[in-house]
């Protein structure tokens, strides 16, 4: 669902999470109080334990890389041949991810439009600026007017930037958008837009979801931390957002209304962050990484006492099993001989 960025709408918005919230609430239980990141790492570590193993060895992609720099926070002296892919930056408020996202998303488009003009048949016509400037004519125009399907479905704003969002995870899907970005230009249509928002969202063709993982990360994050609810500070914010990243920044904006009525309140933190008494922790940052940006893997590897910054030099989320031979190694050698990689490795 849209909702414009007025008083009626932030109001309308604000309602939509509340119903949401309060039905979670009553449709979960208490359940929905223990689902935080640290609770899920002391799940691992009974894990580890029912399997019989003195350490834990573990890769974590995107997310998982907060779960596995709490559990090494929780369990310093537990921690086996770890490795911190895409990392999220634990010392950042729920408002400073936001923003610091958003400009992820931003960067990552302006280096798609980018290839995209230096290559055939692109739709985005003139320089960057001009290019970046049709997505956000596409992106407005689906507030007013959602592009229309072969199917009863109509593409939303929302489903707009889901579609063109997930693109940018991996410069393979790139082709992908300039077929989507071409059709809705060229033909008013966005089928192309929907599979990939479908996609992005895990929506099956019947309707259904393959599982529940937006629910789940909500849940989950209501619980590590929240934004800002003052309306002034939020307009404030949705303003910085704008001119850090014209073109994507408003759907990263007014964040802090999604838990604010949640129905548990945010867990109290219980490890520290420097993991002190671990041993060495392989943090892998991408330079373009849309999603977690590549600050938050240096932030993360320089928070951990024992973390080591290896780097991938390309665009996309994470690096490990789509980027190139060298990251392969780095994380193979370490992971199965514990052979651990120079700190400070470019690939």
């Amino acid at each position: 669902m849209d909702f414009d960025d007025d008083d009626a709408g932030l109001a309308a918005m604000a309602a939509e999470y509340s119903a949401w919230a309060k039905a979670c609430g009553e449709n979960t239980g208490a359940l929905l109080g223990n689902v935080d990141t640290q609770s899920a790492a002391r799940d691992m570590d009974l894990i580890r334990a029912v399997v019989g193993e003195k350490k834990l060895d573990y890769l974590g992609f995107s997310y998982g890389t907060q779960l596995g720099a709490t559990y090494a926070g929780l369990f310093p002296d537990r921690v086996g041949n770890m490795v911190l892919d895409g990392a999220v930056d634990p010392n950042l408020t729920a408002d400073e991810a936001s923003e610091q996202q958003a400009g992820g998303f931003e960067l990552a488009l302006r280096n798609y439009v980018k290839d995209c003009q230096g290559g055939a048949n692109c739709p985005l016509k003139g320089d960057v600026e001009q290019g970046l400037r049709q997505v956000r004519d596409v992106l407005d125009r689906a507030l007013t007017d959602p592009y229309p399907t072969q199917s009863n479905r109509r593409v939303t704003q929302t489903l707009t930037f889901y579609g063109i969002a997930v693109a940018l995870y991996d410069q393979r899907s790139w082709p992908y958008l300039t077929q989507a970005l071409d059709e809705v230009i060229t033909q008013g249509t966005g089928d192309a837009l929907l599979f990939l928002a479908d996609f992005y969202n895990a929506r099956q063709p019947d309707g259904t979801f393959e599982g529940n993982s937006a629910e789940g990360f909500r849940a989950v994050g209501c619980l590590d931390g929240r934004g800002t609810t003052d309306m002034a500070q939020m307009r404030a914010d949705a303003a910085a957002l704008e001119q850090a990243a014209p073109t994507v920044g408003r759907f990263f904006a007014y964040s802090g209304l999604v838990c604010a009525d949640w129905p548990y309140p945010v867990v109290d933190q219980e490890f520290d962050l420097h993991a002190a008494g671990a041993p060495p922790i392989v943090v892998i940052g991408t330079t373009n990484d849309p999603a977690t940006p590549y600050a938050w893997a240096q932030s993360l590897a320089k928070t951990l006492d024992s973390g080591l910054l290896v780097t991938y030099e390309g665009e996309g989320h994470t690096a490990y099993g789509r980027s190139n031979q060298c990251i392969v190694d780095a994380v193979d050698g370490f992971l199965v001989d514990g052979d651990v990689p120079k700190d400070g490795l470019h690939c």
